[in-house]
């Protein structure tokens, strides 16, 4: 018995996230509370950045600077699922003094699929800040592909996939 939470690719592709990366997925458990920006999050009061991330059963983090923080977040075009574990789950989930959140990627198949995306966010959607006199100026652009499938039917598969992301920003300072 453990206490989980499996998020679908369906899910994934249609949820308002703000930088579209997959580490902002984590919240969608109970037990998760987020600190400060990123992936740093506390999983079932445990303690802040310590949970265990993998990527297609690999492991995602800076082990060798003794930092429990996630290094690669994947583009959520690649993810198929993604499983937030919070307690009790099996011993080779181990390693973690929080949670273990497993990320799975797409795969290909016997047809080809892909997709050309992007994603615009600019100030002209936004309004001013309080205290700020003006807008402050906002551009930023977040595109990318993903494509996959067979390379021998029935057998051999693939899947890429390659995010870039263009942002110009002003901050006001009072």
């Amino acid at each position: 018995s453990s206490v989980g939470t499996v998020v679908k690719n369906t899910t994934i592709a249609n949820m308002p996230l703000i930088n579209r990366r997959a580490a902002q997925l984590v919240r969608l458990s109970g037990f998760v509370v987020q600190r400060g920006d990123g992936s740093t999050f506390q999983i079932a009061g445990g303690r802040s950045d310590n949970a265990m991330w993998t990527l297609d059963g690999g492991s995602t983090q800076n082990i060798l600077l003794g930092v429990a923080s996630l290094n690669f977040d994947p583009p959520i075009e690649a993810l198929e699922e993604m499983n937030v574990e919070v307690a009790n789950y099996k011993a080779e989930m181990g390693r973690s003094g929080g949670g273990f959140i497993q990320m799975t990627t797409k795969s290909g198949a016997n047809e080809f699929h892909g997709a050309l995306y992007e994603y615009l966010r600019n100030d002209a959607l936004d309004s001013r800040q309080f205290f700020a006199q003006d807008k402050q100026t906002l551009r930023r652009n977040q595109f990318g592909w993903a494509f996959g499938g067979p390379i021998r039917k029935d057998r051999t598969f693939f899947f890429a996939s390659q995010e870039f992301t263009r942002q110009i920003t002003a901050n006001p300072r009072i």
